[in-house]
């Protein structure tokens, strides 16, 4: 008689494996994984990407001036000593250009406008290479900046892998939740966010089954947190972050977990950004040695 837990071992590889994708050629691998490795630094390298914020300022009090003066509250690094100014009224909160050539979701304006459109996203302030836009987080209004010109993203050195192994191209299932599932995740400036949750995938490392909540979306994918036993040694401390793309086969199926695709979230490079953190049931008790290494700027 075969034991319980084998039993069980058994069966969680069965369900995994079935019905697997079809396996690629290291040569093919290789080549996807370079392939991406090139997509990620152009993406990270884009105008407005996670390399041009500057500033990342809480709204507790008004009014809120910003320009380039150092007596500004929020202070650019370049133009106008004053800019515009943030202001709160019973409509919510507005900007008031004050220098000329301010644009708001690329029309010029030289009278206050509220901050957020009408599906509450946040209009794009610009002026030059800087941008600005009032984002809200855990009911707390702030103010991102960025500017297209600034050093990190001008000068950027570039991005370091763990050679690429197909041992870390993992076949997974993926299983949706009905209803979908809800969980806190911590975030790196602090607190938790609400997830929503459409459902995990499950894989095996060196015997042991691991079953992470997916987090995110696209059209094509989902997106994972994690962390492992090589963070705050060869890769960022706080985890790394992967995509792997839908099932073919419905909601649920056998889906490519590759880690040599992992890479770091953008805390590894601006103090600026806002980053959901590994849940405690994502640690993996194992060294992922693929992907992309800390950042060392």
């Amino acid at each position: 008689m075969t034991p319980p837990r084998l039993a069980l071992g058994l069966f969680l590889t069965v369900a995994i494996l079935g019905c697997a994708p079809e396996p690629v050629s290291p040569e093919e691998h290789a080549a996807e994984v370079e392939a991406w490795q090139e997509w990620r630094l152009t993406d990270l390298t884009l105008e407005d990407s996670w390399l041009t914020l500057i500033d990342y300022h809480w709204m507790s009090s008004f009014p809120i001036s910003i320009g380039a003066s150092e007596g500004s509250d929020i202070v650019l690094p370049r133009g106008p000593a004053t800019v515009g100014t943030f202001t709160r009224g019973e409509d919510g909160i507005a900007f008031e250009p004050i220098a000329a050539g301010v644009l708001a979701d690329s029309s010029e304006v030289t009278a206050p406008v509220g901050v957020l459109r009408e599906d509450s996203t946040g209009v794009v302030f610009r002026l030059g290479e800087m941008s600005w836009l009032v984002r809200t987080f855990q009911d707390r209004p702030a103010v991102r900046v960025r500017d297209n010109a600034a050093l990190l993203r001008t000068q950027f050195p570039g991005l370091d892998y763990f050679p690429v192994d197909p041992d870390w191209r993992l076949n997974a299932r993926y299983e949706a939740y009905s209803p979908p599932k809800r969980f806190p995740v911590a975030i790196f400036t602090g607190g938790d966010d609400l997830e929503e949750s459409p459902g995990r995938v499950i894989f095996e490392i060196a015997g042991e089954t691991y079953s992470l909540d997916v987090t995110d979306t696209s059209d094509t994918g989902y997106f994972v947190i994690f962390s492992d036993q090589t963070n705050g040694e060869e890769t960022y401390p706080a985890g790394r972050y992967v995509w792997f793309d839908k099932p073919t086969t419905g909601e649920s199926g056998p889906v490519v977990l590759d880690f040599n695709k992992s890479y770091n979230p953008p805390c590894a490079f601006t103090e600026y950004a806002t980053c959901p953190l590994p849940p405690r049931a994502h640690r993996i008790a194992a060294r992922i040695e693929a992907g992309e290494l800390t950042f060392k700027s």
